[in-house]
C-alpha cells in the first residue's frame, strides 16, 4: 500500500496548533429549523455511510484506499468498552454521524479524518497515544469540525432550560449549558469508534482512564463554562439529599469507603462515560442526568431506598 497522505498536509503547523475560536454565542435563535431533526430522520441506504454490527462500527476504509473489501480494515472495534457495544449506542452513533455527514459535512471532512487515523492505528506501529490524542485535538476538536457540530446543535436544539436556584446557582441550567452538553455528546459519538479501536489495537488495560483523558480534552474546549463542576454540583446535591433522608443506610456505606463525596465523583464519571454519549435532542438531558444519579444511588447502597 502506498504511503497515506495526511488530509491536512496543506495546513501550516501554526494553523494546526491554533486553539479553536468558534463562536461562543449559544443564545443565537434558530430562525429556520432544519428540514428534519436528527431524531426524526430516517437514513436511506445511500445515506448509511456509518454502519454497525455487533462489536463494531463499519466504514468503507478499504474501498477508500482502492483495496478489496476487508473487514479487518473496515471495522472499528467497540467491544473494548461494553457500554458502547449495545444496539442502542451503535444505532445512536450511526444515526447522528450519518445525519452529520448528510447535512453538515458535505465535503466529508470527518470521513477523511477517520480514514487517515484508521490507517495510522492499524498500520503504523509508532502511532503512540500522545500522537493519537494530538490528531484528535487537531482534526476532530479543531475549528472546522467544531463549527459544523455547532451548526448541527443550533439547528436541532429544542429544549428551553430556564431553571433557577438562588440558593445554589451551580444547580441552574440554561440553554447555553444544554447546547454545550449536546455538543460534547456529538463529539463523543465522533471519537468513540476511534478510541475503542485504538484501545483494542494497542491492548490498553486502563480503558476508563484512557477514555476520560480524551474526554477531558473535549470539556476543555469550553473554558468559560465549568461543565464538569455543573455535573458534580448536580450529583452532589441529589446524593446529599438522599443521604439526609436515609441516614442509617448511608452510614452503613462507610465500611465500603463510600460517602457522598466519593459517590458524587463516581456518579459524574458514569454520566460522562455512559450517559452523555446517549443524549438525544428530543430528550431533556437534565432529567436524563437526574435519573442516572438516582439509579446510581440505589445501586451503590444496594437496596431500594426511597430517593
Amino acid at each position: 500500500m502506498e504511503q497515506i497522505k495526511n488530509p491536512y498536509r496543506h495546513m501550516s503547523e501554526e494553523e494546526l496548533n491554533a486553539k479553536p475560536t468558534i463562536l461562543q454565542n449559544f443564545d443565537k435563535p434558530v430562525v429556520t429549523p432544519p428540514t428534519i431533526y436528527v431524531d426524526d430522520w430516517y437514513a436511506w441506504p445511500e445515506d448509511e455511510i456509518f454502519r454497525h454490527t455487533k462489536g463494531a462500527i463499519i466504514l468503507p476504509v478499504s474501498r477508500f484506499y482502492g483495496m478489496a473489501d476487508n473487514p479487518n480494515f473496515d471495522y472499528f472495534v467497540l467491544s473494548t468498552k461494553r457500554c458502547y457495544n449495545s444496539d442502542e449506542v451503535r444505532n445512536h452513533c450511526c444515526q447522528y454521524l450519518n445525519y452529520f455527514e448528510k447535512y453538515y459535512d458535505k465535503d466529508h471532512e470527518l470521513l477523511s479524518i477517520y480514514y487517515y487515523i484508521k490507517y495510522m492505528i492499524d498500520c503504523e506501529p509508532r502511532y503512540s497515544k500522545d500522537i493519537f490524542k494530538s490528531d484528535l485535538n487537531r482534526y476532530i476538536f479543531g475549528n472546522s469540525i467544531l463549527t459544523k457540530v455547532r451548526e448541527m446543535v443550533i439547528d436541532n436544539y429544542q429544549l428551553n432550560l430556564t431553571y433557577k436556584n438562588k440558593a445554589n446557582p451551580g444547580l441552574q441550567y440554561t440553554n447555553k449549558h444544554g447546547m454545550i452538553l449536546m455538543e460534547i455528546s456529538v463529539l463523543m459519538n465522533m471519537v468513540i469508534p476511534l478510541l475503542t479501536h485504538y484501545i483494542f489495537r494497542n491492548k490498553i488495560p486502563y480503558v476508563k482512564e484512557f477514555l476520560l483523558e480524551v474526554y477531558d480534552d473535549i470539556f476543555a474546549l469550553y473554558p468559560d463554562v465549568d461543565i464538569y463542576n455543573k455535573l458534580y454540583e448536580t450529583a452532589c446535591s441529589n446524593i446529599t439529599h438522599s443521604a439526609d433522608k436515609n441516614q442509617v443506610l448511608w452510614s452503613m456505606q462507610g465500611i465500603r469507603s463510600i460517602n457522598t463525596t466519593t459517590h458524587s465523583l463516581s456518579t459524574v464519571e458514569n454520566i460522562i462515560l455512559q450517559i452523555i454519549p446517549k443524549y438525544r435532542f428530543r430528550d431533556n438531558l437534565v432529567c436524563f442526568n437526574y435519573e442516572s444519579i438516582m439509579r446510581n444511588v440505589k445501586y451503590q447502597v444496594r437496596t431500594q431506598i426511597s430517593v
